[in-house]
C-alpha cells in the first residue's frame, strides 16, 4: 500500500508563520474579508526614463532617413532613370559624327608601323585592341575611339561586352569610332568597320561608306545581298601600279549586336581591300 504525505506536511513552515504586509483596497471595493493587491504601485503611470526616450527618438529619425533614402533611390530607378537613359542616349545620336574612315588604298604599301605612325600622326585617341607583331596570324587591331570617349572608358567598356552596354553607351562608344584590321603577311589586306547612325537604310550606308572611301569613282563590278544577309557592291581599285579588290557591305546593326533601344536604321558597314 503507497503511502502518500499529505500536501499541508509538505509547506514550510516559517513560511506559513511569515505575516505579509496587506495592500490598501482600491476607494469603494473595501471588504476586509478580502485581501488586495498593492493598487497604488500598479496604477503608476508607465514612463520611460528619459536617456531611454531619447535613444528611442533617435532611433526613430535614424530609420526615417533610412527610409526615406530608400524609397527615393526605389522611385528615382523605377521612374527617372529610364527617362535619363533615353536622354543621354537622345543626346548622343544628335552628335554630329561625320563618316571618316582611313586612306585604306595608302595602308596596303606601308608596313606595320608606318600604318600605326599614320595613325598617330591623325591625332586620333586609339585603343590598340591586338598590337603589330603580337598575333599569330600576323595581323593587327586598332579601333580609333569618338571624341570624348579615353582609352581607359573605351576598355572598360569592351570588357564588358558591347551587347551587355545600356543603348546609350553603346552609342557613345560606336557613333564616330572605327575598327581598323591591318595584315601585311601573305598579300596585303585591308579592313574598317564602323557603325553608322546617320544613314536610314543599308543600302544608303552602302552607298555612304562607298564615297567616304575613296570609291566613288570606281565601277562597281558585283552588287546584291550575299548569303549572310549583308547588302555589298565590289569592285576593283587601281593605285601606284597595284590592283585591288574593294568589297563594302552593311547590315542592320541589330542583327550584328543585340542592344535594346538602338535605332532600328542603324548599320554595320564593312569596307575591304585585299591584294588582287
Amino acid at each position: 500500500m503507497a503511502f502518500q504525505l499529505p500536501f499541508g506536511s509538505l509547506r514550510d513552515p516559517a513560511r506559513m508563520e511569515r505575516p505579509r504586509a496587506a495592500a490598501a483596497p482600491l476607494p469603494g471595493f473595501e471588504n476586509e474579508n478580502i485581501r488586495y493587491l498593492d493598487a497604488p504601485a500598479l496604477a503608476r503611470p508607465l514612463e520611460l526614463p528619459q536617456p531611454v526616450r531619447a535613444g528611442a527618438l533617435a532611433g526613430m529619425l535614424v530609420a526615417a532617413v533610412i527610409g526615406g533614402v530608400f524609397l527615393f533611390q526605389y522611385f528615382d530607378a523605377i521612374v527617372n532613370a529610364p527617362a535619363r537613359e533615353q536622354a543621354a542616349l537622345e543626346e548622343n545620336l544628335a552628335r554630329e559624327v561625320p563618316i571618316e574612315v582611313p586612306a585604306l588604298v595608302s595602308f596596303m604599301t606601308m608596313s606595320d608601323q608606318e600604318v600605326m605612325d599614320a595613325l598617330n600622326a591623325s591625332g586620333a585617341t586609339l585603343y590598340e585592341r591586338v598590337a603589330p607583331g603580337t598575333s599569330e596570324d600576323g595581323s593587327f587591331e586598332v579601333i580609333k575611339l569618338p571624341e570624348g570617349v579615353t582609352v581607359a572608358d573605351a576598355g572598360a567598356m569592351y570588357l564588358t561586352g558591347i551587347d551587355n552596354l545600356s543603348a546609350a553607351d553603346a552609342v557613345r562608344l560606336l557613333n564616330g569610332a572605327w575598327d581598323l584590321t591591318v595584315n601585311h603577311t601573305s598579300g596585303s589586306f585591308a579592313r574598317v568597320r564602323y557603325a553608322d547612325f546617320t544613314s536610314l537604310s543599308v543600302q544608303e550606308a552602302v552607298q555612304s561608306a562607298i564615297n567616304a572611301a575613296g570609291l566613288a569613282e570606281c565601277a562597281i563590278d558585283d552588287s546584291g545581298v550575299d548569303e549572310s544577309g549583308n547588302t555589298y557592291a565590289a569592285g576593283v581599285i587601281e593605285s601606284e601600279g597595284n590592283v585591288y579588290n574593294w568589297r563594302v557591305s552593311a547590315l542592320p546593326l541589330s542583327e550584328m549586336y543585340d542592344i535594346s533601344g538602338i535605332p532600328a536604321s542603324a548599320s554595320y558597314v564593312g569596307i575591304k581591300l585585299t591584294s588582287a
